[in-house]
């Protein structure tokens, strides 16, 4: 694994010479934290908890049994350290939450029954040149 982020690091900053993207490692400032409005929070906390949807580890957000959502649908008791306040503030019931999240889980542009290709598809491994001589 270290080979292959070498390889990659090593194509990306060849590729992107001439952009504030290549200071520092390849990962850093990918992480970003600010308060969020009221409505992008509400945006924001839908697309996380679809999250588990889009990457079909489960059919529905409340299927997953390491998300908020089953707390929010009232599938589930809140942990401790889950704070509902603000929440119920917005979706004072499991229902409304759920219509929210309906909203959201299909885009317009995925057609019923569309999956990604599996991952071990054939053709689907990255291949990156290398950029170093050989010794």
């Amino acid at each position: 694994m270290m080979d292959l982020n070498g390889q990659y690091a090593a194509y990306r900053n060849a590729t992107h010479r001439n952009t504030r993207c290549t200071i520092g490692h390849v990962w850093q400032h990918r992480f970003y934290s600010c308060v969020l409005a009221d409505a992008h929070w509400q945006t924001a906390l839908r697309y996380v908890e679809l999250n588990a949807v889009r990457a079909h580890m489960a059919r529905s957000a409340g299927a997953y049994p390491w998300s908020s959502a089953r707390a929010h649908l009232g599938l589930a008791k809140a942990p401790v350290w889950l704070d509902l306040h603000q929440f119920q503030q917005r979706w004072p019931k499991p229902a409304n939450w759920k219509e929210s999240l309906a909203a959201l889980t299909r885009p317009p542009h995925s057609p019923p029954g569309c999956r990604p290709p599996p991952q071990n598809a054939p053709g689907l491994r990255p291949r990156f040149p290398r950029l170093h001589r050989q010794p």
